[in-house]
């Protein structure tokens, strides 16, 4: 007559059934993610930040001007005509705070620059090992190795931040111009003695001798030229200036 196992049948809840969670919240077909943000499209980091065109300094060197624009030129007269010259032919500029810093020195990678759009090379993609790819002188860099104008240390270094010394840079211009086309035309002028000819490198003395012969490069007035001091910004400028004068360049 009890029968408790009948009466109370606690099977009847189910609550499983009533429940139904996963029918009623659909949380996949509701929310859809992938749909609404959409992050690839807003977002888009390589068309917003282009970090190479953001950082190549060569942008800045198109023509702005003159060298009346920078306001540190005091004593630099000597100077003045030849980074006017080139400021507006898109060959230099400044530091973009109205500086030309002309007593700074210059970098191998800024020579690199220099000689790349004085002479008109193409642009190339160096493998030197310090030379980054999204750096800006990386073409600059590339286009003087494949000219064989400049080259590493031999160890895969290019060394772009190093400065430059005045027996170095009398070697590259002699490269770009031509070894053998310069030293014909010094054949032809009088040459150029300086005072400290013997400290010269036997790698550098040619290129030191012709250049000064044709005028292009000079020393000091003590009658020294100090082969391994670090060239200046305003020095590689009259230089530049010079060889694109002599030789028809841009």
């Amino acid at each position: 007559e009890v029968k408790p196992e009948e009466e109370t049948k606690p099977e009847e809840v189910k609550p499983e059934e009533e429940v139904k969670p996963e029918e009623e919240a659909k949380p996949e077909e509701e929310v859809k993610p992938e749909e609404e943000v959409k992050p690839e499209e807003e977002v888009k980091p390589e068309e917003e930040t282009k970090p190479e065109d953001e950082t190549k300094p060569e942008d800045t060197a198109a023509p702005a001007g003159s060298a009346d624009d920078f306001a540190d030129l005091e004593g630099y007269d000597w100077a003045k005509a030849s980074i006017d010259t080139l400021v507006k032919k898109g060959i230099v500029s400044g530091s973009g705070n109205g500086a030309y810093n002309p007593g700074n020195n210059v970098t191998r990678g800024e020579v690199a620059k220099l000689i790349t759009l004085t002479f008109g090379l193409d642009v190339k993609a160096s493998n030197a090992s310090d030379v980054a790819a999204d750096a800006w002188h990386n073409g600059f860099v590339g286009a003087l190795e494949a000219a064989g104008i400049m080259s590493g240390d031999g160890n895969g270094s290019f060394r772009p931040d190093h400065a430059i010394t005045r027996e170095e840079m009398a070697k590259v211009l002699a490269k770009a111009i031509g070894e053998e086309i310069l030293t014909v035309l010094a054949a032809e002028a009088a040459p150029k003695a300086f005072a400290d000819s013997e400290a010269f490198a036997d790698w550098s003395k040619t290129s030191i001798e012709s250049l000064a012969a044709l005028g292009i490069i000079n020393g000091y007035e003590d009658g020294t030229f100090k082969a391994d001091k670090a060239i200046t910004r305003a020095e590689v400028a009259v230089l530049i200036d010079r060889v694109s004068t002599m030789f028809n360049l841009k």
